[in-house]
């Protein structure tokens, strides 16, 4: 198992460094920011690029090479720079919205290898589940105001979530699998379910309760999502076993 978390996690964190830039964007370009909370959220963006990082070593971990690795590798050291760069600005002041546009143009084209490699639906599905909390938890490291976004993303987690469960249940019916197949399939497959209810769960406590969310709920509540598509992965590959 532990030899196969490579190949596994560099998806994963790939595609929700994507889906995270791509809501984050979403709030840049449609949110009503002050220059305060633009500042905020654009020196947040370093954390993408981080996850980017992340999911680059892990690739080359598991074996990944051409077009893949250079089109991240493009995105990371565009971000990076991008992210110094907004280090330097003094008071409340951003980078302009055309340069942002710079680095998710091949981090864009890293993900669409990524969705290949994971299948188009399934691949989209983590997108959002992982990209939403992903974004939720910078937002709210930002100070964001947007009360909006604060029920919007754990939304969009949840309908990708259930969206999630019933592909893989699709997928199950589609391949019959033999008994035994079934049988390895199931710590798998209650691992995911147990991980998914718990994480939405702790996502969406604060909303039900009309409080703020901490980070720290964001960070756990990610841990979770992460861990519960770990082993979503695990089952695709027993499904797909002779």
């Amino acid at each position: 198992m532990f030899v196969q978390l490579p190949s596994w996690l560099f998806p994963l964190t790939g595609l929700m460094a994507l889906g995270a830039l791509i809501a984050l964007a979403l709030v840049l370009w449609r949110g009503d920011l002050c220059p305060g909370q633009r500042s905020r959220i654009t020196t947040q963006l370093f954390s993408v690029w981080v996850i980017t990082g992340l999911s680059l070593m892990l690739a080359i971990e598991a074996g990944m090479s051409g077009w893949l690795i250079w089109s991240g590798g493009a995105a990371l050291v565009l971000g990076i720079v991008l992210s110094l760069v907004q280090s330097r600005l003094e008071g409340k002041r951003a980078i302009p919205a055309t340069l942002l546009w710079l680095p998710p143009l091949p981090l864009a084209l890293y993900g669409t290898g990524l969705l290949q490699l994971q299948g188009w639906v399934n691949g989209l599905l983590q997108m959002v589940l992982l990209g939403s909390a992903f974004a939720h938890l910078m937002l709210l490291r930002a100070r964001h105001r947007l009360q909006a976004f604060n029920v919007l993303l754990p939304v969009a987690g949840l309908v990708a979530a259930i969206a999630s469960l019933l592909w893989f249940v699709a997928l199950m019916m589609m391949a019959e699998p033999a008994t035994q197949v079934l049988s390895a399939l199931q710590p798998w497959v209650l691992t995911q379910a147990a991980l998914l209810i718990a994480a939405l769960l702790l996502w969406f406590t604060p909303l039900y309760r009309q409080q703020e969310t901490a980070p720290v709920v964001l960070s756990v509540t990610l841990c979770g999502l992460l861990i519960a598509e770990i082993a979503a992965s695990g089952a695709l590959q027993q499904l797909s076993l002779p």
